[in-house]
């Protein structure tokens, strides 16, 4: 076989930094989703508990990581056993992500039910008086996942990027410029005419799937090109100097750190530059903003990237890389989580310290179930040692 047709080679390890990365952001959202539940109910308004890390979030680095497994894993499928092999894989794991969307409605749904106080579940109720109602319509909205509880709509978005994974690849294996120039152009469309709003047909969607489509298909088109070992970004020190500007930028504009860069430097002018309006950073469309910022802390990424994966590889990582290798699972339970405790941080009063022992208590229960996944009775080991390139099955 001549070189130029020969597969290319297997990746000599699996991705732990990728594994560990989306298992952090599951922690961050699950704590970030829990907030607002509360803030929600009246409580925390001027919380300083939330994580930040400037104009982007964990939601961009989830959805990102998730394309870029996608494209390793499936590209592997549809050169070994071809495009309807590979479309198959994907229908069975949308027919899993929806799945699982429809069993974390109805354990939230039965919660509501379970617990009648009004304030800390108040979406829920609002849920099953809509259903009381209107059972035919709601049910329909529920099963045909039009209809969504705040921040459960992520899965949704996922059902819709795996299915169309194998036809991006097979546009990469073509012609990589036009299939990037086709995301990149739905992207922008609907930055500029916003009145294709997908909220009118779809208004329990809270992220915009023609705009976020850009991020997973970005993320497909670098773990494809990684899997080829043509990953091609180089290092620039004038970029990376940009980079680092906007993510500075973006990190001084976060409100706990703006309260006290005005308290210890107002002489210095820093009210002013407090006060300055940052256009395009929505996250629903994901903003040019947004998605520059996002950019720019991966290319930071990218170049220390070298040393942050001696870290993925100890000990102290492997709970957060088990979580990112079971992302469906327990980003599920993660966001039954959000809603239980919530429940009770409301009922104890909604204070500071109920808070962060409900945060905490949940951060246990996700790293916990990762651990018990990691102690199963069959063999573990293959889960953290070198493998064929796959790091993981993708959640979307």
């Amino acid at each position: 076989m001549d070189d130029e047709k020969r597969p290319p080679t297997p990746a000599p390890r699996r991705l732990l930094e990728v594994d560990f990365l989306r298992g952090a952001s599951i922690l961050v959202i699950f704590w970030n989703h829990l907030l607002l539940l509360v803030q929600t109910s009246g409580y925390l308004q001027r919380s300083p508990f939330r994580i930040h890390y400037g104009f982007s979030d964990s939601a961009a680095i989830f959805v990102f990581f998730s394309g870029f497994v996608s494209g390793i894993v499936y590209d592997k499928q549809l050169e070994l056993k071809g495009f309807v092999a590979t479309q198959v894989k994907g229908l069975k794991r949308a027919g899993q992500i929806y799945g699982a969307q429809l069993l974390t409605l109805g354990i939230l749904i039965t919660c509501a039910f379970l617990w009648p106080g009004r304030g800390s579940l108040d979406s829920l109720h609002h849920q099953l008086e809509d259903f009381a109602r209107h059972p035919v319509s709601e049910g329909i909205g529920l099963v045909s996942l039009q209809s969504c509880l705040d921040y459960v709509d992520i899965l949704p978005f996922y059902v819709v990027a795996i299915l169309l994974v194998p036809l991006t690849l097979l546009g990469f294996r073509k012609n990589p410029s036009w299939t990037l120039f086709l995301s990149a152009s739905v992207y922008l469309s609907m930055q500029v005419l916003r009145a294709l709003n997908y909220t009118l047909w779809m208004p329990d969607w809270f992220v915009n799937p023609f705009a976020w489509q850009v991020l997973f298909v970005l993320g497909t088109y670098l773990g494809f090109r990684w899997r080829h070992h043509s990953l091609g970004i180089r290092k620039s020190k004038p970029l990376a100097a940009f980079a680092f500007a906007v993510v500075l930028f973006s990190f001084l504009k976060i409100p706990s750190i703006q309260s006290l860069l005005v308290l210890h430097f107002h002489a210095g002018g820093i009210p002013q530059f407090a006060s300055l309006a940052v256009p395009f950073i929505q996250k629903d469309l994901l903003e040019p903003v947004f998605f520059l910022h996002f950019l720019c802390l991966g290319y930071l990424g990218w170049m220390f990237a070298p040393q942050f994966k001696k870290f993925a590889y100890t000990s102290f990582a492997r709970p957060f890389v088990i979580v990112g290798q079971h992302s469906l699972l327990l980003y599920c339970v993660a966001t039954v989580l959000e809603y239980a405790l919530c429940h009770f941080v409301v009922k104890a009063g909604g204070s500071a310290w109920s808070f962060l022992a409900g945060g905490a208590l949940g951060w246990c229960a996700i790293l916990g179930a990762s651990m018990a996944l990691w102690f199963r009775p069959e063999p573990r080991r293959s889960a953290l040692t070198p493998a064929d390139g796959q790091s993981s099955s993708a959640i979307g």
